[in-house]
Parts: structure tokens; C-alpha cells; sequence
């Protein structure tokens, strides 16, 4: 091998021994250089529903994004995975990276509620006898608020000549209500005094409540 290709070896390594040593100084100046927070990203509301009257333990997620640090914590005062009284609990969160760089604080509140209670009961079913036309008055009760759909269909009479009508409203619930609906039946016998049924269904509610559909057996009165 000739001195000049001895030098040139030499010279590839140092030079490769150079650009490391540069790429090492450069991450480390970047990792200097990080002072930009976080940032953190508001979850919103929190919901959970128990039975247990001292509340529940409740787990959440608090999303983050640091364009150096690919992990940034979280620190709230109220961490996911606490047990959470029954009611409204704040929550404040803020995120720190590896730099000691913070962000500003998020806040949102975590809802433990009883499970979800919503009744549809009929209290007065009348009839006009002359016109045919029947009124029905449903009492709705819920022990919390929730937006429902409720609907019924009142039918009367055997299926060859049954009266039968039916009803909707989507409605929110706050505590309990009367809702009066009249009707005029779709088929060609008419309502008339005497037993008749009345099939009650609740959907599309918020916060938990589960379809459900309910026959109530009831007497059409001469108003």
C-alpha cells in the first residue's frame, strides 16, 4: 500500500470520526434548544354511571404532542384511575416534557351519576264517543337530565277491525313532565269506550338509557 493511499484511509476515517462526533453535538444542541411546552389537548367531560353511593373509580386520557419529546406526562390533580365521588369532580391536567418545558392547564369535570332511571306511564286514556277520537296523557319521570324519544301506539279491538294510532316526541327530561297527545285512528273503526293497550317505547336517549318497549293494558273513559 503507498503512503498516499495510507493517508487517504486516514483521512476517510477521520473524516467519518468528524461527521459522528457532529451529529452527537447537533442532537445534543437540539435537546438544549427545547424550549417550545407542550401541547396538551382537552379531553372534555368525563362520564361514568355506579350504584355504589361512595362513587366509582374512573380512568381517562389526556392526549399530548411535543415535537421533540415523543412522551411528554401528564400531571392532573385528580389522575385517571381515582375514585371519583358521586357527582361533579374539576379536573385540571398539565403536561411537562423531558426538558421541564410545561403547557398550560386543561380543565374539565369528571360525572359520576346513578344509572339512568326514565319511565313513560299513561295516568288518563279518554275516548270521545261521538267523534271517535281518543286523548292520552303520559306521565315521564327521570332522576336525572336526558334527551329520549318517546313514542306509543294505542290500539283497540280484535285485528279485523282494531283502532289503532300512535305517537312521538323527542323531548329532554329535567325531573318529570305530562305530555297529551290526540288521537285519531289510522284504520277505519274508531276508538270507543273499553279495554284497549297502549305499547310505550323510549330510544335515542343520551347519557345510558337502553331501548325499551312496554305494553300497558288500560280502559278507554267517555270524556
Amino acid at each position: 500500500m503507498s503512503k498516499y493511499m495510507k493517508l487517504s484511509a486516514r483521512a476517510l476515517w477521520a473524516c467519518s470520526i468528524f461527521v459522528a462526533l457532529s451529529g452527537s453535538l447537533a442532537v445534543r444542541a437540539d435537546a438544549i434548544d427545547d424550549t417550545r411546552p407542550p401541547t396538551i389537548y382537552n379531553p372534555g367531560d368525563i362520564y361514568a354511571v355506579t350504584t355504589e353511593p361512595s362513587g366509582t373509580t374512573v380512568s381517562y386520557s389526556v392526549y399530548t404532542y411535543d415535537d421533540i419529546d415523543p412522551s411528554p406526562v401528564v400531571i392532573c390533580d385528580h389522575p385517571s384511575g381515582s375514585l371519583f365521588p358521586m357527582g361533579s369532580t374539576p379536573v385540571s391536567c398539565f403536561a411537562q416534557d423531558a426538558s421541564g418545558n410545561m403547557s398550560g392547564s386543561v380543565f374539565f369535570n369528571v360525572i359520576v351519576q346513578p344509572p339512568l332511571q326514565l319511565t313513560a306511564q299513561p295516568v288518563t286514556t279518554t275516548v270521545n264517543a261521538r267523534s271517535g277520537h281518543a286523548q292520552v296523557s303520559v306521565a315521564i319521570a327521570c332522576n336525572r337530565g336526558v334527551s329520549y324519544t318517546l313514542g306509543f301506539t294505542l290500539k283497540q279491538g280484535p285485528p279485523a277491525v282494531a283502532a289503532e294510532a300512535g305517537g312521538n316526541a323527542v323531548r329532554y327530561c329535567t325531573d318529570a313532565e305530562y305530555l297529551t297527545f290526540d288521537l285519531v285512528s289510522t284504520k277505519d273503526a274508531a276508538f270507543r269506550p273499553g279495554p284497549a293497550r297502549i305499547d310505550v317505547y323510549i330510544s335515542g336517549c343520551s347519557n345510558g338509557c337502553v331501548e325499551r318497549l312496554s305494553t300497558i293494558n288500560v280502559t278507554l273513559r267517555s270524556a
